[in-house]
């Protein structure tokens, strides 16, 4: 069990964890914030070891939970690089397409076609 808490001078409670301590899902899941569905979840996906008689070991909750935060920070980020990366391939090919059809042509090659026209008009 946690060892008794001392105060300090600026009356915070410090509590030495022996890593024996247990949590109902009742307690682990308003300490995470979250649900007690998700904290099964995160039991389910191996974040958290499974319950023994319906109680969870405090410190492993604790770092499961960080840990599953960390794994989605890394796909969200993941997550967000690949589809940058989609996006300007389909616009290159996009870009690629049009130029093919038609639709977009080179600045020089506007400006080769028309440079004595302009200059013509502006010689009036």
């Amino acid at each position: 069990m946690a060892k008794k808490a001392t105060t300090s001078s600026t009356s915070s409670a410090i509590i030495d964890l022996t890593g024996e301590e247990m949590l109902s899902t009742s307690g682990a899941s308003p300490l995470l914030g979250i649900t007690s569905q998700w904290l099964r979840q995160l039991s389910a996906n191996g974040y958290i070891p499974v319950a023994i008689k319906g109680k969870y070991p405090l410190v492993a909750v604790v770092q499961g939970y960080v840990r599953s935060l960390k794994d989605e920070e890394r796909r969200s980020s993941k997550a967000a690089a690949d589809s940058g990366l989609k996006a300007a391939r389909q616009r290159e090919v996009e870009l690629r397409i049009g130029k093919e059809e038609g639709r977009i042509v080179e600045i020089d090659d506007v400006e080769r076609r028309h440079c004595g026209k302009i200059v013509c008009d502006s010689g009036k």
